[in-house]
């Protein structure tokens, strides 16, 4: 295998040394010299990656010829799974395009190959943008320039000549050091309320609610200003109480003033909770009596590591996990209920909270060995979570985020949560006035990736395109943008 990878990236390696980095004085004069010469660099890297069993990856490059070097090219139309009609090119269903299956040298060695790829085209569009700007022409040396950022996004030539800020050591436009510095105050606000002083009171079994009597398990109270928690353990219904009110607090700060995003939050969601540790407990529960189980039969309810129900005083919920997720899920649970969101961007939005508060990604409201085909393949640890997803982003074989958002709860995979997770932060920081809107909008039954994107589009006001690839280059390998923001290396 190994040898077969490397007669592949030697292929490419030789497809490529007539068009390598040129000096300055001899840069293409013009969009047309150039045009050709990126599109050959984009070419010989499809045709290494479809080689070594990297079609996803090899579609990046394809998207480019098209988008920007040659619209007929027959190589980035075939990679793409167009197919000719009647003598006429026809797009084909993306869905049916192939996956990424090569072996972890061959994704080494492609890895390598896009990298040398990408420089080498960033510095013919910046040797073009240079002559342009020195001839006076330009409106076409920015977009010279822009294209040598989409190369190479941290190329400081390309980010002074488009006059941009530059914040802990990102140079961006106005509005990625505005997410940048908007991501650092949300990460210091944390601190602040994570660490920040709860009043609360302990309740006697006296005052147990009616539903948990028939148990006869002895439920020690908590209350807090806006949620009560029972659990066998004092201190866990303690901390559970004040985890709760510190994630009200943060929602309340990060949503914004106006007053159509402020009804997002509904705090009278939950009146209160339950927390057993064991499946035992959890029985007892149901059998003292069965309005705990709400609307799902006891077999279903067992799937469920939390499930709401209707009380005789109103909202509430049952919780079974250990001591050490007790701060998790009392922040999801805040998140996922008193938040009117739905859906991927729900889950999104639990597990950024639960990121920014508590350090950690562990609440699930479907038992992971139920989903997937009864596997968990990812730890439950956002350091890790961060590593496996900017090894897909880097590769390109993330999942879109249209796609990613039609995903279903019953089977919402580790790639999605973890693409779904930075995707939320992103947004909270990027679209601080418009991301309750966001998430709202993609709360719908049964949606399609069409109308996801439309959501996105028209909340945003930006091509879904031009949200994908900045979120790319804010959470990729080695990101100076994430970096700035805050984003752990």
């Amino acid at each position: 295998m190994r040898i077969v990878a490397l007669a592949v990236l030697s292929t490419f390696v030789a497809a490529t040394a007539a068009v390598a980095q040129a000096p300055s004085t001899e840069a293409p004069k013009s969009e047309a010299e150039l045009d050709p010469l990126v599109a050959k660099l984009l070419v010989a890297f499809g045709r290494t990656a479809e080689g070594a069993k990297m079609p996803a990856q090899a579609r990046i490059a394809w998207e480019q010829v098209l988008d920007h070097y040659d619209l007929e090219s027959v190589p980035a139309r075939t990679g793409l799974g167009w197919k000719k009609v009647k003598g006429e090119w026809q797009p084909g269903d993306d869905s049916k395009l192939p996956p990424d299956g090569g072996s972890p040298t061959q994704m080494k060695l492609v890895a390598d190959a896009w990298a040398a790829t990408r420089k080498k085209a960033a510095a013919l569009h910046l040797g073009l943008a240079e002559r342009l700007a020195a001839a006076g022409e330009q409106l076409r040396a920015q977009a010279q320039f822009e294209r040598t950022l989409w190369f190479e996004p941290d190329n400081a030539k390309a980010h002074t000549a488009l006059g941009h800020e530059s914040f802990e050591g990102f140079h961006g436009t106005a509005e990625q050091v505005a997410t940048a510095r908007r991501l650092r105050e949300i990460l210091a606000k944390t601190q602040v309320v994570a660490t920040a002083e709860i009043a609360v009171e302990t309740l006697p079994t006296q005052f147990m609610p009616t539903e948990l009597k028939g148990s006869g398990l002895p439920f020690l109270g908590a209350r807090g200003r806006n949620f009560t928690w029972w659990a066998l353990d004092q201190q866990a219904a303690l901390d559970c109480v004040r985890w709760a009110e510190r994630a009200m607090q943060m929602l309340d700060w990060l949503l914004p003033a106006d007053a159509k995003a402020r009804v997002a939050l509904d705090k009278s969601r939950v009146q209160w909770v339950v927390l057993v540790r064991t499946p035992e407990e959890r029985e007892r529960l149901f059998a003292g009596d069965k309005a705990v189980l709400g609307d799902a039969s006891p077999s279903a309810s067992r799937l469920f590591s939390a499930n709401r129900f209707q009380s005789t005083t109103g909202g509430a919920e049952w919780q079974m996990h250990q001591p050490e997720r007790d701060a998790d899920y009392a922040v999801g649970l805040v998140t996922k209920r008193c938040m009117l969101v739905r859906g991927a961007g729900s889950e999104g939005l639990v597990h950024a909270m639960t990121w920014l508060l508590c350090e950690s990604v562990h609440a699930r409201y479907i038992i992971p060995a139920t989903v997937a085909g009864g596997k968990d393949d990812w730890p439950r640890d956002p350091a890790q979570w961060l590593a496996k997803l900017r090894d897909l982003v880097d590769r390109g074989a993330d999942m879109p985020i249209a796609q990613a958002a039609c995903e279903k709860l019953e089977r919402f995979r580790e790639p999605v949560r973890a693409k779904m997770w930075t995707f939320v932060l992103y947004v909270l920081a990027r679209h601080p006035d418009r991301w309750p809107a966001l998430l709202q909008g993609l709360t719908k039954e049964r949606p399609t990736e069409t109308e996801m994107a439309e959501v996105i589009r028209t909340t945003l006001d930006r091509e879904v395109g031009d949200v994908e690839s900045e979120w790319r280059a804010w959470v990729r390998s080695g990101s100076r943008f994430g970096a700035a923001s805050g984003l752990p290396r």
